[in-house]
């Protein structure tokens, strides 16, 4: 596959997120690593070069390399820039926020992504007690975020309470909800039970799994 078109950020442009940004002059030969090493994002996210002074970069950068930007912050990656299989690792890690807001614009890729397990706190977000729900669910993600097996999002119920129902008692919240829809089955724990231990323990396949009904 032909790597992706790394545009050059205009001065009076920003960003888009999540994307890859490149900061420092690139040489032709370079670039044309960065193509080759990104190739498989090509289509799903931007990839940009900025110089390490641009107004919309220089904020969120400490110098040249190559950084994955996300809405609110930008994680560098510490490794060799030739080694392609070790940023494409990178950048598949770093693309996904640490918790998402899933919605129907991102559950497909949420829900698709190799070797990942969608974990989603099922919850109003009219809950008095959210934002504390959602902290405690965020430190679970970035517990396990080196294990690289999970990908997290929150789902706001009173939106979604159709969807949601399907695999909970709606009037029983929050709850967190392991989904396998291509194995048509799904895990269920109260949030204080969906510790980083009960979240490896499913991913080796030692809690039982409910099915989803058709």
């Amino acid at each position: 596959m032909a790597g992706p078109t790394i545009v050059d950020l205009a001065a009076d442009a920003a960003p888009e997120t999540p994307s890859v940004v490149i900061v420092g002059e690139l040489s032709e030969e370079q670039r044309e690593q960065m193509n080759a090493a990104l190739g498989a994002f090509k289509g799903t996210l931007p990839v940009y070069a900025a110089a390490a002074d641009h107004a919309a970069v220089a904020p969120h950068v400490l110098g040249d390399g190559l950084y994955v930007f996300q809405a609110t912050s930008a994680v560098a990656y510490a490794g060799d820039l030739a080694d392609a299989e070790a940023v494409r690792s990178f950048v598949d890690a770093e693309r996904v926020p640490l918790v998402s807001r899933l919605g129907p614009s991102n559950f497909s890729e949420l829900n698709s992504l190799p070797g990942r397990d969608l974990v989603v706190l099922m919850i109003d977000n009219a809950d008095e007690a959210f934002a504390t729900k959602d902290a405690a669910f965020a430190d679970v993600a970035r517990d396990l975020k080196a294990d690289g097996g999970f990908v997290f999002a929150t789902l706001d119920t009173a939106a979604f309470q159709g969807f949601a129902a399907n695999f909970t008692d709606v009037e029983e919240l929050p709850k967190v909800v392991v989904l396998r829809l291509a194995q048509s089955s799904f895990f269920v724990a109260d949030l204080d039970e969906a510790t980083p231990a009960w979240l490896r323990a499913v991913a080796a396949g030692e809690v039982e799994a409910s099915t989803l009904s058709h």
